[in-house]
C-alpha cells in the first residue's frame, strides 16, 4: 500500500510578525493537499492575514481539490486586503503516483530522485493579488522514490547571493537525500549550513512516497522467541532524537513475552553508515531479531506507536493507548 510522508519544519522570525503559513489536509479519499506560503504588504500584521489564509484553505479544500482553483480562492482574498502573497499548492495521489501543482509566486520545487536533483517550476504564475493572473497546474509522476520540496524565500534569501546562485547552492547541498534521509529537517539544516540561519520567516515541507507497514498483532512474533534485538540509527544533532531515544527507553514497558535489546548507532558520519540501514541522518528502526526482520523510519512519541510498528506484541491494557 502506498502512503504519502509528509514533515514540516518551520522557523519563524524573531520578533513572530513574519507572515509563512504551511498546511497539510488529509482529502480523505487518499489524496494530501500541501501547501506553503508567504504573505507580505498586508495591513493588518501577516502573521495575522497568514492564519486567515489557513482558514480559508482549509475550507477551499472541503469543495475543490484543484491546485489551481485553491489559489485563484487566495487570489482574491489577498487583492480584498491590498497586499500580495507567495503560495503553493500540490495534490498528491499516492495510488496513481501523480502530483499536481500549481504556484504563485513562490520559488520552484525542489525533486530528488536517487542521484538526480532538479528544479521544478509547473504552473508557475504571478504573486497572488497582483491582478486577475490565470492560474495553471501541471501534473508530474512520482516514482516510489522520489522526494519533493516545497520552501519559502526566507531559506534562501541572502544579501549577499543572488537568488540564482542560492538556488544552485541549494541544489548541490541537496545531493544524497532520496529515500529515508528526505526530510524537511535535513533540507532545512543542509540550506542553513549554507546560507547561515535565516533572516526571515523560513518553512520547508517534505513529500515522498512511504509504504505503510500493516498493523501488527500479537501473532507477529513467534511465541518461542523470548528476545528482540533493535537497532536505532539516529542523528544525534537532531534535537528530536531525544524524544525518540525516551520512547525506546520505555518501549519495554509497553510489549509483552519478549526481551529487549536496543543498540544505538550515530549516523552523524558517512562512516556510520551501513547497508543494513541504508541511510545517513534518518530515524531508521531495525528489528533485527528474531526473523524476519521488520524496518520503521519515521518520528514516534509512543511507545505504544512504536511496537505497533515493529509488529511487537503489546501489552493487552495498553491497546486503547496505540497512536
Amino acid at each position: 500500500m502506498q502512503s504519502v510522508v509528509v514533515e514540516a519544519c518551520w522557523r519563524p522570525t524573531v520578533d513572530d510578525v513574519g507572515g509563512d503559513l504551511h498546511e497539510i489536509v488529509d482529502l480523505r479519499d487518499g489524496r494530501v493537499a500541501v501547501v506553503v506560503g508567504d504573505v507580505t504588504g498586508v495591513g493588518e500584521t501577516p502573521g495575522a492575514a497568514a492564519e486567515d489564509l489557513r482558514g480559508l484553505i482549509r475550507r477551499t479544500l472541503r469543495t475543490t481539490q484543484d491546485p489551481a482553483l485553491l489559489l485563484a480562492a487566495l487570489d482574491a482574498a489577498i487583492r480584498d486586503r491590498g497586499g500580495t502573497a507567495a503560495a503553493i499548492c500540490a495534490v498528491v495521489d499516492p495510488a496513481a503516483r501523480v502530483i499536481r501543482v500549481s504556484n504563485a509566486g513562490g520559488p520552484p520545487l525542489v525533486f530528488v530522485e536517487g542521484v538526480t536533483v532538479e528544479l521544478y517550476d509547473g504552473g508557475a504564475g504571478l504573486r497572488l493579488g497582483r491582478g486577475d493572473a490565470v492560474r495553471e497546474e501541471i501534473a508530474r509522476e512520482l516514482r516510489p522514490e522520489t522526494a519533493m520540496f516545497l520552501f519559502t524565500d526566507g531559506l534562501v534569501d541572502h544579501p549577499e547571493v543572488t537568488r540564482p546562485e542560492a538556488i544552485d547552492a541549494l541544489l548541490q547541498a541537496s545531493h544524497g537525500m532520496a529515500g529515508a534521509s528526505a526530510w524537511a529537517s535535513e533540507f532545512a539544516r543542509r540550506a542553513t549550513g549554507v546560507f547561515g540561519q535565516p533572516r526571515d520567516d523560513a518553512t520547508v515541507i517534505s513529500v515522498r512516497l512511504g509504504v505503510e507497514v500493516p498493523p501488527a498483532t500479537e501473532a507477529r512474533v513467534p511465541m518461542n522467541a523470548d528476545r528482540v534485538v533493535l537497532r536505532a540509527y539516529l542523528d544525534p544533532r537532531d534535537l528530536r532524537s531525544r524524544i525518540l531515544l525516551d520512547v525506546l527507553a520505555r518501549l519495554g514497558t509497553t510489549v509483552h513475552g519478549v526481551e529487549l535489546a536496543i543498540e544505538v548507532i550515530d549516523v552523524t558520519s558517512k562512516s556510520a553508515m551501513t547497508e543494513e540501514a541504508g541511510v545517513l541522518a534518518a530515524p531508521t528502526i531495525l528489528r533485527v531479531e528474531p526473523a524476519p526482520t521488520v524496518r520503521v523510519i519515521g518520528w514516534y512519541d509512543s511507545p505504544s506507536a512504536l511496537a505497533k510498528a515493529l509488529q511487537l506484541p503489546l501489552l493487552s491494557t495498553d491497546r486503547e493507548g496505540i497512536a
